[in-house]
């Protein structure tokens, strides 16, 4: 009786392992989609961010103007 009961045991204990594995793989796949879409999104953020800092600004203030420069050009360095 013990022997007949073994392979049952094995094969869902198997099945259980699989399952688990997929399981990871799939949770893996979502984290890195929602990292790859949240990089987009900042990249983006810091692209109008920059903008807004370059254009937005009157002309009369030159020297926030170039800090505005300096920042964008560090920014989507790091980028």
């Amino acid at each position: 009786m013990e022997n007949s009961i073994a392979p049952i045991i094995l094969v869902l204990s198997r099945n259980a392992q699989f399952a688990k594995q997929s399981n990871n793989t799939i949770e893996a796949f979502n984290e890195r989609r929602f990292l790859r879409k949240r990089e987009k999104l900042m990249k983006g953020k810091l692209i109008l961010k920059g903008a807004f800092l370059l254009f937005a600004i009157p002309q009369a203030q030159f020297k926030y103007r170039s800090r505005a420069n300096a920042w964008l050009s560090t920014s989507t360095a790091r980028i």
